[in-house]
């Protein structure tokens, strides 16, 4: 393995952020026990407070003690709120850092880890194509829908304005399609990116993210097609609004693939950097 080129001055630099990020989980402990404490103190005080004093405070019949002990208990509430906020961010900055420091050097030198993550990307882009494509899809549906049933209507009607109605429909419905076919190319595009580069690195074994699914999903794929025409008439809008939904249950077929293989993905990423967190701490050598 490459992480064998780690140099020491950046094993130590790990150490250095886990041991911050050790002080501040335990520091972080002690402010959340301080504000449990300062809030149940917070509801006392508030338990203390008539009905008018909550909505008068001490004018008139209020008790001054009452509320300003529950004004010195809420006040210092917010205060201890405010410093277990401050900390966990401290807290998730030291992680940030640490999680990004060690991606960076597994990127440069750790040839397997920068394919998974690679792929990882490019599964991400798919998922997300994918869901903007169905986006897309579900807005073309709607907008042939519309535009048979104003179809429909001109059909039976003498009247002019139901043609007029009817061509501004199908227009839009044309637009819409026209949308949804672009993103389907897009999705598809990706696709092919996506199942490319895994055949590429055939010789890089990668646990539980599902290539020979992804390789029939993607044949399946082509073999329907996408191809949807544009929307002219009630005959072709019917036609079209068919091919919207086969491709729709087309493409969650491949989205209901792929999603799990994403979220996989990134765990495996995560307990692959935090294995090399953990030889590095525990001072195990790292392996060829």
């Amino acid at each position: 393995m490459a992480e064998k080129k780690l140099t020491q001055a950046f094993c130590q630099e790990i150490i250095e952020l886990n041991d911050e990020r050790i002080q501040l989980e335990s520091q972080l402990n002690k402010e959340q026990a301080e504000e449990t404490k300062a809030e149940k103190k917070k509801e006392y005080h508030h338990s203390k407070l008539s009905w008018w004093e909550k909505r008068f405070g001490s004018w008139f019949f209020g008790n001054p003690f009452n509320v300003n002990d529950y004004k010195k208990s809420n006040k210092a509430h917010k205060k201890e709120a405010q410093d277990v906020n401050v900390v966990t961010s401290e807290l998730n900055q030291v992680k940030d850092t640490l999680e990004k420091r060690i991606h960076d050097e597994l990127m440069r030198l750790d040839a397997h880890y920068k394919a998974r993550y690679e792929i990882h990307v490019k599964l991400e882009e798919v998922v997300e194509a994918g869901n903007r494509c169905k986006v897309e899809i579900d807005e073309a549906q709607i907008a042939v829908s519309s535009a048979s049933s104003m179809e429909v209507l001109d059909l039976m009607s003498d009247n002019q304005a139901f043609s007029i109605l009817s061509y501004v429909e199908t227009s839009d419905a044309e637009d819409e399609v026209d949308d949804a076919k672009d993103h389907i190319q897009k999705f598809n595009k990706k696709l092919t990116s996506l199942i490319s580069y895994m055949d590429g690195i055939k010789d890089v074994e990668f646990d539980g993210l599902g290539m020979e699914g992804l390789d029939l999903v993607f044949d399946f794929t082509l073999g329907k097609g996408f191809d949807i025409f544009s929307a002219l008439n009630l005959t072709s809008l019917w036609s079209t609004d068919s091919k919207l939904e086969i491709a729709e249950e087309e493409l969650e077929k491949i989205l209901e693939a792929l999603e799990p293989n994403l979220s996989e993905s990134e765990n495996e990423l995560i307990t692959y950097r935090q294995t090399v967190i953990n030889k590095i701490l525990e001072g195990i050598p790292l392996e060829e």
